[in-house]
C-alpha cells in the first residue's frame, strides 16, 4: 500500500504539506496540491478514501497498554492520562481510553478509523512496528512517559538524565561508594539513558561501576525481587541499591529483608517515580519526582499543534525531576 510518505519523497516535499494537500487545506496552493494528487494517483494512493472519507470531527484516543501492569504503573498512566484531559476539556477535541497490545494490526486499525484524529500513547514499551506503522502513515502521535528507539517521533518524559545524576550525587555524598543497581527492560531508551547517566555520575567521581553490579528488570515487584537476589549472590560488598522504578524497588527491599539487610544502614536503597507506594512502605523510600499531569498535559497540547498545524518536526519535551530524600538513603 502506498503511503503519504512515500507521495512526499516522490513529490520532493514534506509530509506535512502531503497530508494538507491530501485533506483540501487552504495552506496549500493550487499547484503544488495538483502536482501531490498527481503523484498520489500515478503511485495508486487511494484517492476516493481522502476525499470521500473526511475525519470525522476531532477526537483523540488515548492508547493505554494492555498488558498486564502494576496499581503503581496504573496510577501513573491515571495521572498522565488526567493531564491530557484537563489540556482538552476547553477544545472541540473529543478524547476517549482504549487499552492496546500495540500490534501493527492495531496500528492499522486506527489509521483507518476515520474518527480518531490523533493518538496520545501512555509510553514504556512501545512496540516498534506498531509507531513505524503511524508514521508512515501521518496518523498524529505523540508519547507521554517515554522515548522511541530507532524512530523519529514526538515524546514527552522525565527529564531522565538529571533524575540519575541527582540519585548518584546523593549517595555520594552519603558515603556510598559500592553501588548496584537494578534496570528497568534492556530494550527501551529510558533504560539506556538511566544507565549512561549514572555511568558518567559515578565515573566523574572515580567510582568503579562494573558491567556485574547491574541487573535487569520488568517493571513487577516479583521481578525486583528476583533480580535483587541475583545480583546479592553475584556482587558481595555492595552499600546502596539504585532500582530503575518503584515498583521494582518494593521487590528488591523484599529481597534485602529476607537477607537480614537493614536499610539504609547497611543498604542504602533508592527508587525512580515517586508512586504513592513510595511514601508508606517501610522505610519509606527515596526516590525521582516529576510531574505526571504535567506531562499529559504538554503532551496533548503537542498533539494540539499537530492537528491544527501539520508539521514534520520531533520534538522531545522533558518534564523536570526532583529528588525526594526520605529513610532508605
Amino acid at each position: 500500500m502506498t503511503t503519504i510518505k512515500a507521495i512526499a519523497e516522490e513529490a520532493g516535499v514534506s509530509i506535512a504539506t502531503v497530508s494538507r494537500a491530501l485533506n483540501n487545506h487552504p495552506s496549500v496552493n493550487a499547484d503544488t496540491r495538483l502536482a501531490i494528487l498527481q503523484v498520489a494517483e500515478r503511485l495508486n494512493y487511494p484517492l476516493d478514501t481522502i476525499q470521500n472519507k473526511q475525519r470525522v470531527g476531532r477526537s483523540v484516543l488515548i492508547i493505554v497498554r494492555q498488558d498486564k501492569v502494576s496499581l503503581e504503573k496504573r496510577d501513573l498512566e491515571n495521572n498522565i492520562w488526567n493531564g491530557v484531559q484537563v489540556a482538552l476539556e476547553n477544545t472541540t477535541i473529543a478524547t476517549r481510553v482504549q487499552q492496546s497490545r500495540m500490534t501493527l494490526e492495531e496500528a492499522q486499525q486506527y489509521v483507518s478509523d476515520m474518527s480518531i484524529s490523533g493518538l496520545v500513547i501512555l509510553g514504556g514499551v512501545v512496540n516498534h512496528d506498531f509507531a513505524g506503522y503511524l508514521i508512515e502513515n501521518n496518523m498524529p502521535f505523540v508519547v507521554a512517559g517515554a522515548r522511541l528507539h530507532g524512530l523519529s517521533a514526538n515524546a514527552v518524559m522525565a527529564d531522565v538524565p538529571y533524575g540519575m545524576q541527582q540519585i548518584g550525587e546523593h549517595l555520594i555524598q552519603r558515603g556510598r561508594r559500592h553501588i548496584g543497581f537494578v534496570n528497568g527492560p534492556d530494550d527501551t531508551m529510558t533504560s539506556e539513558e538511566k544507565l549512561n547517566a549514572l555511568r558518567y555520575t559515578l565515573f566523574s567521581h572515580q567510582i568503579n561501576f562494573p558491567d556485574a553490579h547491574i541487573v535487569a528488570s520488568d517493571f513487577s515487584a516479583e521481578s525486583g525481587y528476583q533480580q535483587t537476589q541475583q545480583l546479592l549472590e553475584r556482587v558481595s560488598g555492595l552499600d546502596a541499591i539504585i532500582f530503575a522504578d518503584d515498583t521494582i524497588a518494593l521487590g528488591g527491599i523484599r529481597a534485602l529483608r529476607e537477607r537480614g539487610v537493614a536499610i539504609p544502614d547497611d543498604m542504602a536503597v533508592t527508587g525512580f517515580g515517586d508512586y504513592e507506594l513510595a511514601r508508606f512502605i517501610t522505610p519509606a523510600l527515596t526516590t525521582v519526582s516529576f510531574d505526571m499531569r504535567q506531562m499529559g498535559r504538554i503532551a496533548a497540547r503537542r498533539l494540539k499543534m499537530l492537528l491544527d498545524e501539520p508539521d514534520d518536526d520531533h520534538w522531545l519535551i522533558r518534564i523536570p525531576t526532583e529528588l525526594v530524600i526520605r529513610d532508605s538513603s
